[in-house]
């Protein structure tokens, strides 16, 4: 198994946060312009605020106390493992799709190990 370092993490991670922004400001764009059909297709700004958070998320990681990529990509498992285990099942439809994405967003990272 190949495992994915600090950098690539952050660079990951970066380049997680510049793709979110970009979407978040085509939607808040499209929202400015027509609010009722920016929702209608707002899937796209869910997995952008996904993106984000855990681009973010990771970014505070590396930042904070000085940690692995391994005690990093331990994390994340857990987070997939848990999210694909305990789905939301929330009675608000945007909290669960929130919740999915972000699970996707993790594995997404995940994926990048090599097994």
């Amino acid at each position: 198994m190949t495992k994915l370092t600090l950098s690539r993490i952050e660079n990951f991670a970066r380049e997680l946060v510049n793709d979110a922004e970009g979407g978040l400001s085509r939607f808040a764009e499209s929202f400015s312009q027509n609010p009722a059909y920016a929702f209608e297709w707002s899937s796209q700004a869910f997995r952008a605020a996904a993106r984000l958070q855990v681009g973010k998320s990771l970014l505070a990681w590396m930042e904070g106390e000085p940690t692995s990529a391994e005690k990093i990509m331990d994390q994340v498992r857990g987070f997939v493992l848990r999210g694909a285990q305990y789905p939301e099942r929330s009675t608000s439809m945007q909290s669960n799709l929130m919740k999915q994405e972000v699970v996707a967003v993790w594995a997404e990272l995940l994926s990048k190990e090599d097994y």
